[in-house]
């Protein structure tokens, strides 16, 4: 018996849309793929960023500023920051009367100057403060306020002892700034007005002199600015009204005088960034811990 082999038959069957799927999605792929691929080989060519080059460290530089006796407390309050900022700047303090300061600012001597007193034509001007002109008696002196027009009379002389007003029984002894000061100029023209003061007064040469003499006096009065103020005097309220950073910013305190930052021109260089820190809400703030803040 032969047997005879059948060649087998072959079936081609269609693969299945589920078998395929995987293959399609890997093909959509492949152009996001290459732009991958791209990518990543140009950042690997591209050299390492430089290192950024340190700022400068600024020149050294001086700056010669004058205070007057009423700004010399408002140099003390914002000198410590504004030399943290600014570390390479060297500062050359100039102390004297208003006059005197704005003498060496027009001579070109002072970069600047803080004064009290309204500075003349040609000299740039901008307020940066408000000062009380306070009024001190000894502390025996019971008496602890008055009105302009005693304060007034007081200083013209007509009122002669404390007893009048109803104080102890002491001569008045009356204490006046020299002809220069910035606050002798806002005393007389806020109290006194058209009238002088007595040429019996003792002309004093700065805050820190009155405030010595009144002390030392039981009958003495003067004037003095408020960020001068120690405990060894008493300061009378006028008016009602005791002087304070509060009382000059509503402006309920009847004596006051700004403190101008003075330069010859426009400031420029330290000069202006020293008054731009002065206007600043960091130097305001400590202005104002004595002084009336015009920001």
């Amino acid at each position: 018996m032969r047997f005879v082999r059948r060649p087998s038959s072959v079936v081609c069957r269609p693969l299945s849309t589920s078998r395929l799927k995987p293959f399609l999605q890997l093909s959509r792929l492949k152009p996001f793929l290459q732009i991958v691929a791209c990518c990543l080989i140009l950042l690997g060519c591209q050299s390492a960023s430089p290192p950024l080059t340190p700022s400068p460290t600024p020149p050294e530089a001086t700056l010669r500023a004058g205070a007057s006796s009423a700004a010399g407390p408002l140099l003390d309050l914002v000198i410590p920051a504004y030399m943290t900022q600014a570390p390479h700047v060297t500062l050359r303090r100039e102390s004297g009367d208003s006059a005197l300061l704005l003498e060496a600012v027009a001579s070109g001597r002072d970069h600047c100057a803080l004064v009290a007193l309204p500075p003349p034509a040609g000299i740039w001007a901008m307020p940066v403060a408000v000062t009380g002109v306070a009024v001190v008696v000894h502390p025996s002196n019971p008496l602890r306020a008055l009105t302009l027009a005693q304060l007034r009379s007081l200083f013209k002389g007509e009122i002669t002892s404390w007893g009048q007003l109803g104080g102890f029984a002491q001569n008045v002894v009356v204490l006046s700034r020299e002809d220069g000061s910035g606050i002798r100029r806002a005393f007389e023209s806020q109290v006194m007005g058209e009238q002088r003061v007595t040429l019996t007064a003792a002309i004093m040469p700065s805050d820190a002199a009155v405030m010595e003499a009144v002390a030392a006096t039981p009958g003495a009065i003067g004037y003095i600015s408020l960020a001068s103020i120690d405990q060894r005097v008493n300061v009378v309220a006028i008016e009602g009204v005791l002087p304070s950073p509060r009382s000059l910013a509503d402006g309920s305190y009847p004596i006051s005088s700004p403190i101008y930052f003075v330069s010859r021109g426009e400031p420029v260089g330290e000069a202006r960034a020293f008054l731009q820190f002065l206007l600043s809400r960091e130097g305001q703030t400590l202005i104002g811990q004595k002084y009336g803040r015009v920001k």
